[in-house]
């Protein structure tokens, strides 16, 4: 994947007309109205990685300094390269990030598989461990939670989601998709028919692909649509082209492991 690649599809995009196409109806569209901020320097650049300690992966690098700095993307649109929604600190940024693919953060897993160990010195009448099996699964999360540096924030689909793009580490260039507030944890989005990592160039095209085809003017329905009438083409068209996206979040379950 290539610049290239990317100010293709977006003089594509570009020239579907707004009204038109009903471009604006695209999920939060209305935030970023399809605009980008101005590029950074070289200059800027150089100032931020010697700031953190850290070589800004090369993918998003040149999307900043080609295209813009923030602006139109998914959810609610590209944050800007210092704006990290306050979720976390410059040491943070300075660190190294020390999970990989293969070792994820399964927030969702673990819990359950604690409320079962729980439930099991219940029912053991060992109600006196109980508080001690909880003290430990938190250290066990807290210890997790302590490798999760280095990342810088892309973009938020609400709800405390982000998608997250590693900086420093064996998973520098990758995005990864980040939810503590619902218990789900810190996954790396993967393609899930090439079995490889999303960069910021995959990651980002994933976006323009699912929106291109949304306003290519064909008639699209639900994959499994039997014609059933509780859906129809303008909410699919104006589902802001997620369903191809969402796709590359939600890993198979054999590769999620806490």
């Amino acid at each position: 994947m290539s610049i290239l690649t990317i100010i293709e599809k977006l003089l594509k995009l570009k020239s579907i007309p707004t009204e038109e196409g009903n471009l604006l109806e695209v999920f939060n569209a209305s935030r970023h109205k399809f605009k980008f901020n101005a590029p950074l320097s070289e200059e800027e650049l150089r100032a931020y990685e010697k700031q953190y300690d850290l070589t800004i992966p090369k993918a998003y690098r040149e999307f900043l300094i080609t295209i813009g700095d923030g602006g139109m993307g998914p959810f609610y649109g590209l944050l800007p390269l210092r704006d990290n929604e306050d979720c976390t600190d410059d040491d943070a940024l300075s660190n190294e990030f020390r999970l990989t693919r293969d070792t994820p953060i399964n927030i969702l897993e673990a819990y359950n598989k604690q409320t079962e160990r729980a439930a099991a010195l219940r029912e053991a009448g060992k109600d006196d461990e109980i508080e001690a099996s909880w003290a430990e699964y938190r250290a066990a999360e807290e210890a997790l939670l302590e490798k999760a540096d280095a990342m810088k924030y892309l973009c938020t689909e609400g709800c405390g989601m982000y998608s997250v793009l590693i900086m420093k580490g064996e998973e520098a260039g990758n995005v990864w998709y980040h939810d503590f507030a619902n218990d789900c944890g810190l996954f790396a989005l993967v393609n899930l028919e090439t079995g490889k990592s999303l960069d910021f160039f995959d990651w980002y095209n994933v976006w323009l692909d699912s929106l291109l085809e949304d306003f290519d003017g064909e008639e699209h329905k639900c994959e499994d649509c039997n014609d059933c009438g509780e859906c129809d083409d303008e909410d699919y068209m104006f589902s802001g082209g997620l369903d191809g996206y969402i796709d590359f979040i939600w890993l198979p379950e054999d590769s999620a492991q806490s």
